[in-house]
């Protein structure tokens, strides 16, 4: 199932609006939620499922194609895809997972309600604007070709590079973060910190038996296990 499939289950029992910062101030944005299938909130998630965890800046975005039924009804979902560029790879699952210099992947993008489009985030999470630099945790084996983002929580902003610092529009002050979340526990570092705290991070060892896997089935194989 892809993000903007995700985002269209967990919208039907729709969420919440709030004011949104930014260049969304005279709007709202929708918080939703979901997950791709495996767990991405913890450092010992990213070192157990994703690939690399590199710092990106955003260049740019643009709408994707509306739908059939949205230009009939004028509701639904309109997808948002961004093109990023990796300035740093601060961890490496094996040498041989290698970030791109430059990428394009989907984000959350719209909800459309009466013909007008208010802006989507997952609840609590970053939106992944222009203009922003984030950490984030990428993996190559999700459910489409190619790198893509391990999931909520595994998009961190890094404006000025310190975490924590920059674009989190879905940031909701009733869900406080985990002490054991990665935002929490990387939060104020900087580049060198975060590196180093993601190389004294020890894998889930099951996680680890069935490396080479791709990163939904290996999660299957663990909690088959545990």
């Amino acid at each position: 199932m892809s993000k903007q499939a995700i985002i269209a289950a967990t919208l039907v029992a729709l969420v919440s609006v709030a004011g949104c910062a930014a260049r969304h101030q005279a709007s709202t944005v929708v918080r939703g939620g979901g997950s791709l299938g495996w767990p991405s909130k913890s450092l010992t998630d990213w070192v157990s499922y994703a690939d690399v965890v590199v710092v990106v800046h955003v260049d740019s975005e643009w709408p994707q194609p509306e739908s059939d039924d949205v230009k009939r009804t004028g509701e639904g979902l309109v997808g948002r895809s961004v093109e990023v560029s990796v300035t740093s790879t601060l961890w490496q699952r094996e040498p041989r997972f290698v970030a791109p210099a430059k990428i394009t992947f989907d984000v959350w993008g719209w909800v459309v309600k009466d013909g007008k489009k208010q802006p989507t985030v997952a609840r609590g999470s970053s939106r992944i604007e222009v203009g922003h630099a984030y950490v984030m945790g990428w993996t190559s084996s999700g459910k489409r070709p190619g790198w893509s983002s391990l999931g909520p929580g595994a998009e961190i902003p890094f404006d000025q590079g310190i975490a924590g610092t920059g674009e989190r529009v879905g940031a909701d002050p009733a869900h406080t973060d985990s002490a054991a979340s990665a935002r929490q526990q990387l939060n104020g570092r900087d580049r060198d910190s975060i590196a180093a705290v993601l190389a004294g991070t020890a894998p889930d060892p099951l996680a680890v038996k069935y490396a080479s896997l791709p990163v939904l089935e290996r999660y299957q194989r663990v909690t088959a296990e545990q």
